[in-house]
């Protein structure tokens, strides 16, 4: 964490820590229901919260996680 941190923080010099806070906070991950399964799905990731990914070498979220089928 500490690491993150250090690399966030150093995170181009007019991007400061709210911003990169807020850029993050926007990612959702919402749960889809249905007759025939649920899953849960993320939000489309910004070019700018992509980036904040690439630059910390973190993976980026999985898009859909969690399938269930109805049996």
């Amino acid at each position: 964490m500490k690491l993150i941190m250090q690399i966030l923080g150093n995170y181009e010099l007019r991007d400061r820590r709210h911003t990169i806070r807020n850029e993050l906070g926007r990612i959702h991950q919402i749960t889809l229901a249905g007759p025939a399964g649920r899953l849960q799905q993320t939000t489309r990731l910004t070019d700018a919260q992509a980036k904040l990914f690439r630059d910390c070498a973190m993976p980026l979220p999985p898009k859909m996680i969690g399938l269930q089928t109805f049996e």
